[in-house]
């Protein structure tokens, strides 16, 4: 059955690929945007910022299902202030009203950047491993912070509206080809590229394919979060090795040997059909 579907960040790389999947699976698309650089393949679009209550309410007329993928997405793009107040305004602005206005599924792309590792100042070890959704944030920089204050969003609208909505978090994200043979290549010459994020990454094909299924499915989850990160890393050195290398001191002989990824995704297998589909091969 076609439904509307808004999607906001409408011009970024999910954002266009989600757009012609929706398009393919007989759905019609409102974009919100605010890049004037890119370009939205969306049917209907609307140009502002998903912090505009007003411009949300027009986009959202006769919609039941938002994907929110508008923020600014490093803390080096803006001033700390501006960086978690757009952000955290942006997302409780876009998901109260889709809930007011009677949405019934609603997805906010949120990040493993909210446990700490990404954009710390110090290298931080993991607690534990593989990385679940409850393994313990170290905060130092405002992206995280603004994405822990997203999750409690989602988690608010679930509570007091009792919609279905989800909060994926996602890695780097990127296309075999290009962008993440591109990242691999890097990793290759030299793996201190990508210890913050312990080499993670996922496929784009992949993240359209998570997000569709939380629409289609609408599984039911104790907590709206859950990891969605390809089951290997983007290294061709082995997992326990890079992390006897570049994280030291600890005795890492417990992670089984291969290329697999530190973070726990089962929760969205175990709950839904979802399958990664697009990996990157380790060996050449």
């Amino acid at each position: 059955m076609s439904q509307r579907i808004l999607i906001t960040g409408a011009t970024g790389l999910i954002g266009k690929a989600l757009a012609d999947e929706f398009r393919s699976l007989g759905h019609h698309t409102i974009g919100l945007w605010i890049d004037r650089a890119g370009e939205s393949r969306c049917d209907e679009n609307f140009e502002g910022s998903a912090n505009d209550p007003e411009l949300m309410q027009r986009a959202l007329r006769s919609v039941e299902v938002i994907v929110h993928l508008a923020a600014l997405r490093s803390p080096n793009l803006d001033t700390p202030l501006r960086t978690y107040t757009l952000n955290t305004s942006a997302t409780f602005n876009t998901l109260s009203s889709a809930a007011e206005s009677g949405v019934k599924v609603a997805i906010h792309a949120s990040s493993i950047s909210v446990l700490g590792f990404s954009f710390s100042q110090a290298l931080l070890y993991p607690s534990y491993f593989p990385i679940d959704e409850a393994h313990p944030k170290t905060l130092s920089d405002p992206y995280g912070l603004s994405k822990v204050a997203d999750e409690e969003t989602v988690r608010y609208i679930r509570n007091r509206h009792k919609i279905d909505i989800y909060a994926p978090r996602f890695p780097y994200v990127g296309d075999l080809k290009t962008l993440l043979a591109k990242r691999a290549t890097k990793i290759a010459a030299d793996d201190s590229f990508g210890t913050q994020d312990f080499w993670a990454y996922l496929e784009i094909r992949d993240a359209v394919k998570a997000i569709t299924t939380f629409v289609e499915e609408r599984p039911k989850l104790d907590d709206p979060v859950l990891n969605v990160v390809a089951p290997n890393t983007l290294a061709r050195t082995m997992t326990r090795d890079l992390m006897t290398k570049h994280f030291p001191g600890r005795d890492w002989s417990s992670i089984p040997t291969g290329y697999g990824s530190l973070f726990d995704s089962a929760k969205i297998q175990a709950k839904s059909s979802f399958r990664f589909q697009h990996l990157f091969k380790n060996e050449a």
